[in-house]
């Protein structure tokens, strides 16, 4: 009997031995297993998703701290959205740019030393990988913006993109990319201000009868390189906006185009504009044929007044409303008689890109006014 006594007692002390081992496993076990599903829980919890403008489900950290852009207009809506600061890399293009490509101007001090990511056709993936931002805005088509989070494992928003000014698109844009910076009220305020412009150019025409508006021409487009006086453009924004006779807009083409400068004849348009970035190639010709502008009325009547182009690499939304004003001054002097073009040029970039750009752009040899092609 004692010696079974003895055994049982050994036996009891093995099943507690095991027990104890199993519940320190089990434990273990336990503790390993809630701190996986609090990872997994933290790691949701620390992503949103969005759709963009492709329409792709795209998931991005709540907070993006770090982001990098791609094509053409990108980085400068991220810079009307305040987003500069958050950008870790950039595009070749967006190194040593004119002044004209404002708001790329404006930061070139921060931009020239940021590492390079190749382009939006061939971006660098090695440095994309690299720099690893938490987000890339890019306004490339869905199967880019896909192969580069393949390639990439980094979430990739498609914005919408447009040469227009007044427009859903750019509107949609903005949004879009305040959403990714988490700063809807930012993006929401340019958006107004770029709407309280169109309504404040609109209303200070609206009493005008059209009768009484003139018709115009823009020469000296730039577009897919320099053009003189035959450079045109259909549809143009400052114009359009003001309800102007764009004499362009009688010929079925969009956009800019070259017109057969006999055309710019039979238009005989009231007031010209000139690109003053082409200015040169328009004060050539008028050297090698004076009379073919000199039979223009609105040289006749030195109404030939400067535009700057804002078509750099994409529509400059800042320079094209402060091309609108101009426009309005010189055709409309009354209507637009307190606008100070200075003041305004100041007013709108230091709104749209917390830089005032007058200085940069009278140094530059960018200035408003009447222009004269005869030699005198």
């Amino acid at each position: 009997m004692e010696g079974i006594k003895r055994m049982n007692l050994k036996n009891v002390k093995s099943v507690v031995a095991v027990l104890l081992i199993l519940a320190m496993v089990l434990s273990l076990s336990a503790c390993g297993g809630g701190d996986q599903n609090k990872s997994t829980t933290a790691d949701q919890g620390d992503m949103r998703e969005i759709t963009d403008a492709a329409g792709r489900k795209v998931n991005i950290p709540k907070e993006v701290d770090s982001l990098v852009c791609l094509g053409v207009g990108a980085l400068r809506l991220t810079i009307y959205n305040n987003g500069i600061h958050k950008v870790v890399g950039v595009e070749d293009v967006e190194k040593g740019v004119p002044v004209i490509k404002a708001a790329i101007y404006a930061y070139q001090d921060k931009i020239n030393t940021l590492p390079s990511i190749g382009t939006a056709a061939e971006p660098n993936t090695e440095a994309l990988i690299q720099l690893a931002p938490d987000v890339i805005i890019s306004s490339n088509e869905k199967g880019n913006a896909d192969a580069i989070t393949e390639k990439t494992g980094i979430p990739v928003v498609v914005i919408p993109i447009t040469d227009q000014v007044f427009d859903e698109e750019v509107y949609k844009a903005l949004s879009l990319i305040g959403e990714v910076l988490n700063d809807q009220e930012k993006s929401d305020d340019m958006i107004a201000y770029i709407k309280s412009i169109e309504s404040d150019l609109t209303k200070r025409v609206a009493s005008i009868p059209e009768e009484e508006k003139p018709s115009v021409y823009l020469g000296a487009v730039n577009f897919k390189g320099a053009h003189g006086i035959e450079g045109t453009e259909a549809g143009y924004p400052p114009f359009a906006v003001l309800g102007l006779k764009n004499v362009a807009d009688e010929i079925e083409q969009k956009g800019a185009f070259d017109v057969d400068v006999e055309k710019i004849h039979q238009w005989d348009p009231d007031i010209i504009f000139l690109d003053q970035g082409n200015i040169d190639l328009v004060q050539e010709d008028y050297n090698k044929r004076p009379e073919f502008y000199e039979q223009l009325r609105a040289v006749q009547e030195d109404k030939v007044f400067s535009q700057i182009g804002y078509r750099h690499s994409g529509t400059n939304t800042e320079m094209a409303l402060i091309n609108a004003y101009y426009v309005g001054k010189a055709v409309f002097p009354e209507a637009f008689s307190d606008v100070d073009m200075d003041a305004k040029i100041d007013e709108i970039t230091e709104v749209m890109l917390k830089y005032p750009m007058k200085q940069s752009l009278e140094e530059a040899g960018y200035v408003f006014g009447p222009l004269s092609l005869k030699n005198e």
